[in-house]
C-alpha cells in the first residue's frame, strides 16, 4: 500500500538502520533511481551498516556493463562488482523471463550476512529498470517485488506528477513510500544514452581475445540468427559459458555454419554454451537488433555507368487484376497505380520530400488518402473521362488547409474543372 507521508531522507535513513531492509527503487528513467541509491548506501556506510545494490536495468546500467545484471557494493565512491549475469539484450521489457531468472541467481550470491535474517546489519537495494508503462512495466514490477521479497518500495516522480503503475504499487504487501525526484534529474537524450552504453562496452572489451569456436558442438542460446546469415551475426554481443558457468561477453566478429569468431573481453576456457539475443554493436553504435533478421545479401552485377532502375509488381487490389508497376530512379519513384492497361494515373513520388506529381487522373481507388495531401501538382493530356474522372476524389480528399495544388493541362481545361465543381452542392 502507499503511505501518504514523504519522508526526507534523514528519517528514511532512520527506518533502514533499524531492520534488515529489501528495497525496491522504482521510477522512470532519468527520474534519480540510481543516485538516491548511491547517496543512500553512502550514508548507511558511515553508520556502520553494509549495502548492497542489485541493477536491474540492462540497457544503461548504474554501474556494469550494457546488457548484464549485476550485484554490487560500493568500495568509497566506486561500485565492486561482487557478481554479474549475462542477457545480451537492453531491452528489459522483451526479455522480463530471463531478466528475473538472473535477479534470481544474483540473489542467491549475497553475501551470508543479507541471507540470514538474524543478522540485521545490511540492506538490499534493487534498481528497476526505467520501464514504467504497459503490461511489461507492471509485469516487471510485480515480478521484482515477489522474486526480491522486497519489504519497503521507493516509488520517484517528479514533482506535480503521480507515482508510475499506481494500481501496481497499491497492491504490493512492502510498504510503499513515494518520493519526489530532485529539478536535476532528466532523462538522457536518447542519442547521449546509445553513446553513454557504447562507451561502457568499447571500454570493457577493450583490445579483446579473439576466439574462433565451431558451432557443432556448441549450445546456442537465447534468439540466435541463422548462421548462414552472417551479416545478422556480425557484432552481436554474447556471452560464453562452460558447464552452465558464464565466464565472459563477447563480440562476433565472423559467423558461418562451420566457424564463430568471437573478440572476448577475457579468454574463455572450454567453451559449450553461447548466449545470443538482440543486442548488437555497429557503426560504434550499440543497441538493440530489428527484431528480423537482415537477409543475406545477393551478389549484385556490376552497374559501372548505368543509372538504377528497379522495377517490381505491386499488390492486386479489388480494383483490378492488373498490377502495379513502378520504377525507381534515384531518389524518385515513378509507379503505374492501376498498371499497364488501366485508368492512366502515373505518380511520380519524391522519397525525401512529402510530394507526389500525378500524370492524368482515371480511376483514384487505389490512391491512399494521405497521398492527396502529398500531391503539388497535377498533369492532365486530355479531358477524357479516363484521364481526368479522378479530380472530384482529389478535390474532396483535400477540403481542408492544404497548400496549393497546381494543374496543367491543355486550352479549355479549366472549364472541364469548373464544371465537375459546379455539379456539387
Amino acid at each position: 500500500m502507499i503511505d501518504p507521508y514523504q519522508p526526507t531522507e534523514a528519517e528514511l535513513l532512520d527506518r533502514l538502520c533499524h531492520a534488515n531492509h529489501r528495497v525496491l527503487v522504482v521510477g522512470e528513467s532519468g527520474s534519480g533511481k540510481t543516485t538516491l541509491i548511491r547517496r543512500l548506501m553512502i550514508e548507511l556506510t558511515t553508520r556502520g551498516r553494509a549495502s548492497y545494490c542489485l541493477n536491474c536495468d540492462p540497457g544503461l546500467p548504474g554501474f556494469g556493463v550494457p546488457g548484464t545484471l549485476a550485484l554490487a557494493r560500493l568500495d568509497g565512491d566506486d561500485w565492486s562488482i561482487l557478481a554479474s549475469e549475462p542477457l545480451c539484450t537492453l531491452d528489459a521489457g522483451r526479455f522480463r523471463m530471463p531478466l528475473m531468472m538472473a535477479v534470481n541467481r544474483l540473489l542467491a550470491q549475497l553475501p551470508q550476512a543479507q541471507q540470514a535474517p538474524q543478522i540485521q546489519n545490511a540492506t538490499l537495494f534493487l534498481d528497476s529498470p526505467g520501464l514504467v508503462r504497459g503490461v511489461g512495466g507492471a509485469e516487471l514490477l510485480l515480478a521484482l517485488a515477489a522474486t526480491g521479497h522486497i519489504d519497503l518500495c521507493l516509488a520517484l516522480a517528479h514533482e506535480g506528477h503521480p507515482p508510475p503503475l499506481v494500481n501496481e504499487l497499491e497492491s504490493l504487501q512492502a510498504r510503499v513510500i513515494t518520493m519526489t525526484s530532485p529539478p536535476q534529474a532528466t532523462p538522457l537524450p536518447r542519442t547521449q544514452r546509445v553513446l553513454q552504453r557504447s562507451q561502457l562496452w568499447t571500454e570493457h572489451l577493450g583490445e579483446g581475445n579473439t576466439v574462433t569456436l565451431t558451432p557443432e558442438p556448441l549450445t546456442l542460446l537465447g534468439t540466435p540468427p541463422p548462421l548462414d546469415n552472417p551479416k545478422a551475426w556480425r557484432g552481436r554481443q554474447v556471452a560464453l559459458f562452460h558447464r552452465r558457468q558464464f565466464q565472459t561477453l563477447g563480440e562476433v566478429l565472423e559467423a558461418s555454419p562451420t566457424l564463430i569468431q568471437v573478440k572476448a573481453a577475457s579468454r574463455p576456457v572450454n567453451v559449450d554454451q553461447l548466449l545470443v539475443r538482440d543486442t548488437v554493436y555497429r557503426d560504434n553504435r550499440l543497441r538493440t537488433a530489428p527484431k528480423r533478421s537482415p537477409a543475406p545479401e545477393p551478389p549484385r552485377p556490376s552497374t559501372a555507368g548505368a543509372t538504377e532502375v528497379k522495377v517490381e509488381l505491386g499488390a492486386l487490389t479489388s480494383i483490378t487484376s492488373e498490377p502495379q508497376v513502378a520504377v525507381r530512379v534515384g531518389n524518385t519513384v515513378a509507379t503505374l497505380v492501376n498498371g499497364v492497361t488501366g485508368d492512366p494515373l502515373l505518380q511520380l513520388r519524391m522519397l525525401h520530400q512529402a510530394r507526389s506529381l500525378l500524370f492524368d487522373i482515371g480511376d483514384t481507388g487505389r490512391m491512399p488518402l494521405r497521398a492527396a495531401h502529398q500531391i503539388s501538382d497535377v498533369f492532365i493530356s486530355h479531358a477524357h473521362a479516363d484521364h481526368i474522372g479522378g479530380l472530384l476524389w482529389l478535390i474532396r480528399c483535400r477540403i481542408g488547409h492544404y497548400p496549393p495544388c497546381r494543374l496543367y493541362g491543355p486550352p479549355g481545361l479549366h472549364e472541364h474543372v469548373s464544371g465537375m465543381v459546379n455539379g456539387i452542392l
